[in-house]
């Protein structure tokens, strides 16, 4: 799994998730695209969003976030999103830059179980896409 922490308010409203490696511990880099895979969480709103390695957010913002609102989920609650250099506007898309970066999954307002189990919390897989 590449996530590497449940970061948790003091209250339970807000789950943070963060990572600068794929699921198989190869760093995120700017040079490479990759496919981010999972199921969407049981909460009110989720996203992910990039940060540089100085813990900035990638510019322009509104390219560098993927959130349950811009992000084509399946009947059964998949979602597949891409991150990469590909500077289009299409849904499930967050454009690197072509800078290695942190990916940080924010979820709001997230069904109480997740902390009781944090184990029951779907963790995306990330794989680099190899067919370049």
């Amino acid at each position: 799994m590449a996530f590497n922490g449940l970061l948790n308010s003091i209250r339970p409203e807000v789950i943070y998730l963060q990572t600068m490696w794929d699921s198989n511990g190869n760093d995120l880099s700017g040079e490479n695209g990759y496919v981010i895979e999972s199921i969407a969480p049981k909460c009110r709103y989720w996203s992910y969003a990039i940060y540089d390695h100085n813990n900035r957010m990638i510019q322009p913002i509104e390219n560098s976030i993927c959130n349950n609102f811009n992000t084509k989920i399946t009947v059964d609650g998949k979602y597949k999103i891409t991150i990469s250099q590909d500077k289009s506007d299409q849904l499930n898309n967050i454009n690197h830059q072509g800078k290695d970066f942190v990916l940080v999954m924010r979820i709001y307002g997230p069904e109480l179980g997740y902390y009781e189990d944090p184990q029951s919390l779907p963790v995306a897989y990330i794989r680099e896409i190899t067919d370049k």
